[in-house]
């Protein structure tokens, strides 16, 4: 109620919008498997690295074709330039390049994730985004498939066994913690 009446209490529209914002940061919505409740768990069903991944829906703020990029001298190769999204800079980031996989593909299917992790904002480059994937809360494993790169292992949490095959869930957010993905400058 107090939160309310907080933003009533704003001067302006814009005011009021960056008092929301304060109060969603300060409390995040982090629906991990354990707390998804009985309808399910839903994640978007990405492909790099030559593998499907499922990435949790409260990680992604945005799904996006490549938009037009403008590259940023003296950063390394994974970092392939910045990108105006609505009035906002973002720095794109080829995951498969930043996991040492080679570059990615671009093709007419590459998509971008916009992620969002606390203060970190990022386009992250995948080869293809394949839609919505419903899972049963039954089906998880909270173990690291093998076959990954360690630094790759560490992004995922777990994996969905489906119908169609195990998926693993890969983090942006630990991504993001990860010291390596923050310095950028070659």
């Amino acid at each position: 109620m107090t939160n309310v009446l907080a933003l009533k209490q704003q001067a302006s529209a814009f005011e009021a919008l960056r008092a929301l914002d304060r109060m969603g940061r300060a409390h995040p919505l982090d629906l991990t498997v354990e707390e998804a409740g009985e309808a399910g768990w839903y994640g978007v069903g990405v492909r790099f690295a030559g593998r499907h991944f499922l990435v949790p829906m409260h990680e992604v703020a945005e799904v996006m074709p490549c938009p037009p990029l403008t590259p940023v001298p003296h950063t390394l190769d994974w970092v392939k330039g910045v990108a105006n999204v609505r009035g906002m800079l973002i720095p794109i980031i080829d995951l498969e390049g930043f996991f040492e996989l080679g570059p990615v593909n671009m093709s007419h299917l590459t998509r971008i994730l916009i992620m969002r992790s606390g203060e970190v904002v990022a386009g992250l480059l995948v080869d293809e985004v394949l839609g919505l994937r419903p899972c049963d809360r039954e089906t998880w494993l909270a173990q690291v498939p093998g076959g990954l790169k360690p630094e790759l292992a560490r992004c995922v949490s777990g994996v969905f066994r489906r119908e169609d095959g195990d998926w693993p869930v890969f983090r942006p957010t630990r991504l993001a913690q990860n010291t390596r993905f923050m310095r950028v400058a070659a």
